[in-house]
């Protein structure tokens, strides 16, 4: 391979809100088909979007109904570094915020299901608990915060309507001060 870095973005299997069709994951399973991939393809990185898909301890309420728990995503993450594959923790952090705001409605800007009002006051501290538990877990040199896809629909609203913790400002200064 000629490229430093050579790597996969993938989620948790368990990374899925409300399909109750889908068949659970056997991580033994998931583990042996990941690693397999990274070998196979001379992978030195992976970006794992961990979201809901494993539980937290300070916010259980965010768990998804199929999510692992920390020791079983630890195991996976121990199993890549033994074969020198970096795993790169993801969480969407702005737009594709639905895993924290399905459940945690309070944080939705202007109730969009997707997107996260940056200006909530409990929006840092709630982010700030999920990034230390999947950092504990993942002992990362990198972490991947995912703020793309932003959709500020308060933006799209007559200003009488609009969030009252954004109303008036800038979108690029609302990114800017996130």
């Amino acid at each position: 391979p000629s490229f430093p870095v050579r790597a996969i973005s993938i989620p948790l299997p368990t990374d899925r809100w409300g399909y109750p069709n889908d068949a659970p994951v056997d991580p033994g399973f998931w583990e042996q088909y990941l690693l397999r991939t990274c070998l196979e393809n001379k992978l030195n990185a992976v970006v794992i979007l961990v979201r809901q898909g494993m539980k937290y301890k300070r916010h259980p309420e965010l768990d998804g109904p199929a999510a692992w728990d920390q020791d079983t995503v630890r195991r996976i993450v121990a199993t890549l570094k033994a074969h020198d594959i970096e795993p790169i923790p993801l969480l969407d952090s702005l737009g594709h915020a639905n895993w924290l705001v399905i459940n945690a409605k309070q944080l939705r800007e202007d109730g969009d299901t997707n997107t996260l009002c940056t200006r909530h006051p409990d929006a840092k501290p709630y982010l700030l608990d999920c990034y230390e538990e999947v950092i504990d877990v993942f002992q990362p040199r990198h972490f991947h915060m995912g703020l793309d896809e932003i959709r500020w629909q308060t933006y799209n609203k007559p200003e009488a309507e609009r969030c009252p913790l954004c109303k008036g400002l800038d979108k690029r200064e609302v990114f800017r001060e996130w």
